[in-house]
């Protein structure tokens, strides 16, 4: 049984009736070059509307061990073996194939305008989400992302226990009205219509990351990258809603 890390990909095409779509040019040499890196799942589908999502792949990688055994031995007793091969893990194998792979495919289908709309990293532990805000911002930003997950994860412990949800980035409500007496901030993912959190840019991908913890009183906080604070927040996301 092979060992390598498994990737799940997803998007709608245009489609052509009967079941049939227009796909993307150079699919199967796409599947192929990620192959090489992970067992790959590559699922394309003609929608049934012709809206917004066209040609947006959301990615999905499973990997069979936990955050602490693949990255936090570097920092802990393992030996310099262990701690060379949990170095810069994330963007080795996992944001620098597909990085690449992607580029080549956008190169080859410029007309379909594709993107990478989502990226998940599920480990045993922790589900590491990012989202897509603006044109081609996960593969311009995922190398300085996982290079600051990997960097930063130690301080997202929490009561001794580190967090089961990260989602990157997210953004500032406020607008919005916390749900219960303690009026605490609002957090919240970018919405796909009718949002009216303007000018993102890189940056925004460096600014806050939401964590979600079970088994605390505190469920949802804040990590504020430029200065390290973790605070208590309500935190709004596709997968769970309010918390």
């Amino acid at each position: 049984m092979s060992n390598k890390t498994s990737l799940a990909i997803s998007y709608w095409a245009y489609p052509l009736g009967e079941g049939k779509m227009i796909d993307f040019d150079g699919v199967g040499e796409f599947e192929k070059d990620l192959s090489t890196d992970f067992n790959v799942f590559l699922s394309g589908k003609a929608t049934d509307t012709l809206g917004g999502g066209l040609y947006e792949l959301a990615m999905v990688v499973l990997h069979n061990e936990t955050v602490h055994d693949t990255l936090l031995v570097i920092g802990g007793a393992a030996g310099d073996a262990a701690k060379e091969a949990a170095k810069e893990w994330l963007k080795k194998h996992v944001g620098t194939p597909i990085k690449n792979a992607f580029i080549k495919l956008k190169n080859r289908n410029e007309d379909k305008v594709p993107d990478i709309d989502r990226l998940e990293i599920v480990f045993k532990d922790i589900n590491f989400i990012i989202y897509n805000i603006f044109p081609d911002g996960i593969a311009q930003n995922i190398d300085v992302v996982f290079d600051l997950f990997e960097a930063r994860l130690s301080e997202f412990i929490s009561e001794g226990q580190l967090p089961s949800y990260v989602y990157v980035p997210v953004f500032h409500d406020k607008d919005a009205e916390s749900g219960d007496w303690k009026k605490r901030p609002v957090y919240r993912k970018l919405e796909r219509i009718d949002e009216t959190i303007r000018d993102v840019s890189n940056d925004d991908y460096l600014k806050y990351w939401g964590l979600f913890y079970t088994g605390q009183e505190e469920q949802c906080k804040v990590y504020e990258v430029r200065t390290k604070n973790l605070i208590n927040a309500d935190l709004k996301s596709v997968e769970f809603g309010t918390f």
